[in-house]
């Protein structure tokens, strides 16, 4: 389970984070383009109960860190693309790559920068539900600044 919480360790990446990111808004672009938007949204309500459950088990015997669980980023990222994609603006090829990008950009943004209450979740909840639930807003809040810049364009 621990290679699971760490993505076998690529917390000891410098860039493991944005890698993480990348991946899995692709893995997440194949998901929704075959098997739709709803898929990946139930399939990120997994990996967060998942990602807090098991990351607490992990972070309270001591078998990792808190800070070094990857799986929230995967979380995070998945309700990116899943509000991005339920934008009715989206008509074409052109508006899904710019939603898909546009989730991806933003939520890398929230993610490091941590605005407002993403930043007092990942401080004040403790273990792997605090970094979950910043993960999950931040990733929501990325949605919606795609849907914003597809709503513009």
């Amino acid at each position: 389970m621990q290679n699971l919480l760490t993505l076998n360790n690529l917390h000891q990446n410098p860039n493991g984070r944005i890698i993480t990111i990348v991946l899995s808004i692709s893995l997440g672009f194949g998901i929704v383009s075959m098997l739709g938007a709803s898929t990946l949204f139930m399939i990120a309500i997994l990996l967060s109960l998942l990602s807090i459950f098991e990351g607490n088990k992990a972070c309270n015997t001591k078998l990792i860190e808190c800070k070094d669980i990857m799986l929230d980023s995967v979380v995070g990222s998945s309700f990116a693309l899943v509000f991005a994609m339920a934008s009715k603006d989206i008509t074409t090829k052109t508006h899904l790559f710019i939603a898909t990008l546009t989730a991806l950009i933003a939520y890398i943004m929230m993610d490091k920068y941590k605005p407002s209450t993403i930043k007092w979740l990942r401080d004040n909840v403790k273990g792997a539900l605090g970094i979950t639930l910043s993960s999950i807003l931040a990733g929501i809040a990325g949605g919606f600044v795609s849907i914003l810049v597809i709503y513009v364009i």
